[in-house]
Parts: C-alpha cells; structure tokens; sequence
C-alpha cells in the first residue's frame, strides 16, 4: 500500500487479538493482556462486502474480572470515526468495524446482540491500532498462520543502542528499528516488504525463504539455525547439485563496545557445487528504501501504566533517492530521502554492500534495490561471498525532542568509513561475535540451558540506547513489545552475559 507523504498516526499501545472462525452466537471467552488502565479497542469482523448494511442493531457487551474489572457496553458506531468499512486482500470480504469498546486486563465474557442470523461463524479481531487493516497487516497475519515457519521473531541483528532488524526461520526480516524508531519497530507479519535474499542459477531465481516474494519462488526446502547474535539459513540442493548457505551476524562482541555499538548486519554465503561441471551462482540481497520511516513516543504517559499517552508512527516523505557508492574494497547503494516533517530520527541513509570482485553488481532502484555477486564454483568444491547492511541514521532524538547523537559516530567519521572497517575485520568480527556461542558449545549444560544463556543477551541490542557520552539504558518494551518478547521489568533478560 502507498501512504501519501509523510502521513502521520497517534496510536495507543498495540494491541491485536485475533478469534478466527468465532462463533457470536454464545457469549465469547476473552483474555485482555493490555496495560492496566483501559485501552479502547476496535471491535472487527471480516465478513462478506454483500453483508455491510446487516449489522446497524449490533451491540456488544463485555464484563471482565481482573485488577480493573471491565463493564462496557457499546452499540453499533460507538467511537468509530470515518469510514467503518475497510477492503480486505480476500475478494469478496472486507473488514467492518462494529464498534470500540474499553477494556481493561482480565478475563471473562464478550456477548453480542443484533447480529444477522445467518452470519455463522466469523472472524473477529480485538485492535487497538486502525492501521493495522488498514495497512493490510490484519489480512497478512492470518495468511501467515499457514505456514508452519512463519514467526514474529527471530535473532535481532544490529548494534548496542542502533536498533535492529531480526532475520527469522523462514526467511523474512522483520521488526526493524534501525532508523531510531526502538519505541516502535516496524511490525509487518509477512516481513519487510521487499528485503530479501536468493540464489539464481542459468536465471532461474529462488528465495531463501519458505514463501513467495516479489514473484520469486522460495527454495525446496530451508534450514534455519538461529543463536543470538547469528543466523545461518542453508538451503539444500536449491539448485540440482547446488546448495547454498547464508550466514547472517550482528557485530555485538563481548568487551568491544567499538564493534558491538556499529549499525550493521554482516552476511557470509556458502555456495556448494556436488556436481561434476563448474556452474555459475548468483548471490543477491534485496533491500527497501525505508529512510525517513519512522515511530516513536508522542505523548508520554501521566501516570505510568495507565495507557494515557500515545505512540507515533510515520510513513516516510516521497521523495526516495538511490545512489551507486564505492569504498575500500566494497561497492554498493546508498539510500536516502528527504527530511521528514514528523521527526529527524528517521533521517540519514541505508547501505547495502558488497565485497568487490569479479562478478559484483547492483541494482540502481530508488525504492527497493539490490546487489549481486555472480561466482563460478568448480566441481566439488564451494566459494564465499560478503555483503554488508549498514543504517546511518545519528539523529537519535529522545522524547523530550532532545537531539542526542549515535554513540558509533566517536569512532568513525561517516558510514563510509565505518564500512571500509565493516569489510577490513569482516572475518574478525564473524569469529569473535560467535565466540561466547563457541564457549558454551564446549560445556556440559543441557540446551535449553545453554540457548537461554545465549538468546537471553538480545536486550542489549532489541531496545537499547547508547549516546555519545556513554550513558546507556534499556527501555521496559515497545508497543505490543513488538519483536521485544517481553517485558524487560519483569523477568530476569541478558542478565548472564551483563
């Protein structure tokens, strides 16, 4: 969906509960895990476009039993503003929002009157954020049930106080909150819209992934092994007689805060040829132009907990640019926009780049681009190819609208020169991130006990903020957490390697 520009949203905390295929004719069961003041949420059903004018007489009731109990009751229209009907990505279906209804965490039941009698059973959605159909996301995250890989996370790549973006099981990438938005990543169900990788073969293209993107169909069959701070995705035999392997890693290194504080996702592939012949493989990543995108605190609350403050979220201005860039050793494309109205934090430039050599290419596009390598693997044997994500974006501007700068920028100059080092030490920093992985791979722990040591440190890059003169923190959560797993405040997170 195009946004017009620098389209702006006051959301409260996110908040999507999903009933699929409910039946309204009983009194439904509901578990509300919002904050502990009441939150408004939109009431919404997917149904037939031929049924719209059936549901006038609707009214919904709720009475839930927690530490503020909730007793609302609200008929058709109640707090919804606009248009109450929204398309849906299933011809034939859209989305209408019956009413908004306060609700407080509890448990207990949700009842509905006036409703058509044939409606049978329905799929309803509890939001508190209208964008979220609005934007296509509500149809996404039911499409996404589907597949058995499909996950909200995975292993956050990036740096201490830069933000990340997770790289998942089935192949996406997600939750992005490079462009200083840590208060509001970027929750897209099916990942970011046209952030990718593959492998080609004679021209024929294939994803790393477990589903279709852009038109390019995904690999066979797909591996994902994921410890905090790396991935490795292996696709076996995407191509006869061909596999493939992409290492993914943050540069978070344990007493390097240099390194470990860069805005930056490193990736290794592996080609391996089985067969008898040379065949040529083209490596490629795929990445949007999302500078200017942002989110973030646009009230905070009165009192704490009480969900009296809001988020904001911005698209970005419509004015995308894309350059070819060069440094030491690398060559790549450099993303940027123009300044957004809303806010700086989301101003500055994305690079996507990777090692020089024979081969190497990209893909000039001022939306969504991309870079190449083409390497021609002998029989029985395998080649490497190294590519870069880097975000510079040093307006980190706090919620007192305070301009306070990227802790990375004492070390290096411009992104440039920060990436010149990026490639100098790449082999460094894949070894050194995995080390404290290579430690408890050599130790007697069970695995769930050595994957919780392990995974448990992703706070230090998730929702971190570093500034300039060193002072650190990690905030309590995002919106919904999102990609945040958790609440920080209340479980024990990253404790071990701190």
């Amino acid at each position: 969906m195009k946004f017009p520009e620098s389209k702006c949203y006051d959301e409260t905390e996110h908040q999507e509960l999903f009933y699929p295929q409910a039946d309204l004719s009983r009194p439904l069961q509901v578990r509300i895990p919002s904050a502990l003041g009441h939150l408004h949420y939109f009431v919404i059903l997917r149904i037939p476009k031929k049924m719209i004018n059936c549901f006038t007489e609707v009214r919904v009731k709720a009475k839930l039993d927690g530490l503020h109990s909730t007793d609302s009751d609200v008929r058709w229209g109640d707090g919804v503003a606009g248009d109450p009907v929204l398309p849906s990505k299933i011809n034939g279906y859209v989305w209408l929002f019956l009413a908004r209804i306060p609700l407080a965490r509890g448990e207990g039941p949700m009842m509905f009157s006036g409703l058509p009698e044939d409606l049978g059973k329905v799929d309803l959605l509890l939001c508190t954020w209208k964008r979220f159909v609005e934007s296509g996301q509500a149809d996404d995250w039911m499409k996404c049930q589907e597949d058995p890989f499909w996950a909200t996370g995975g292993v956050p790549l990036g740096g201490i106080g830069t933000g990340r973006v997770d790289i998942c099981r089935d192949g996406r990438f997600r939750n992005f909150s490079g462009n200083n938005n840590q208060d509001m990543p970027f929750e897209e169900p099916e990942g970011l819209d046209g952030a990718f990788i593959s492998a080609s073969v004679d021209g024929v293209e294939r994803l790393l992934a477990t589903r279709p993107m852009a038109g390019i169909p995904p690999s066979p069959r797909l591996a994902a092994d994921l410890m905090f701070p790396q991935v490795e995705l292996t696709a076996t035999e995407i191509f006869k007689g061909v596999s493939v392997s992409a290492k993914f890693s943050g540069p978070h290194i344990p007493h390097d805060l240099k390194n470990s504080s860069l805005p930056c996702a490193l990736l290794r592939w592996e080609v391996r040829n089985t067969g008898a012949k040379a065949v040529k493989v083209t490596c490629r990543w795929a990445w949007p132009n999302i500078v200017g995108q942002g989110g973030g605190i646009g009230e905070t609350e009165k009192r704490t907990g009480y969900g009296d403050g809001f988020y904001r979220f911005w698209t970005p201005p419509d004015s995308p640019v894309c350059k070819s860039v060069k440094g030491n050793g690398w060559k790549g494309l450099r993303y940027g926009n123009k300044p957004s109205k809303v806010c700086a934090s989301a101003d500055g430039a994305h690079l996507l780049a990777v090692r020089e050599g024979k081969g190497v290419s990209a893909d000039l596009n001022a939306t969504r681009g991309s870079v190449f390598a083409e390497v021609s693997v002998p029989p029985k044997s395998s080649q490497t190819v190294e590519m870069v994500l880097f975000w510079d974006m040093p307006h980190w501007v706090d919620s007192l609208g305070v301009d306070r700068g990227i802790y990375w920028r004492n070390n290096f100059a411009d992104s440039g020169k920060a990436l010149d080092h990026v490639f100098a030490k790449f082999d460094a920093i894949m070894k050194e991130a995995s080390s404290l992985n290579e430690l408890m791979d050599g130790t007697d722990m069970p695995d769930w006990m050595r994957l919780r040591l392990l995974n448990c440190r992703y706070p230090l890059v998730v929702n971190s903020v570093l500034y300039p003169d060193g002072r650190f923190s990690i905030n309590e959560g995002p919106t919904e957490m999102a990609g945040c797993y958790g609440t920080i405040d209340q479980r024990l997170a990253a404790h071990p390697a701190t």
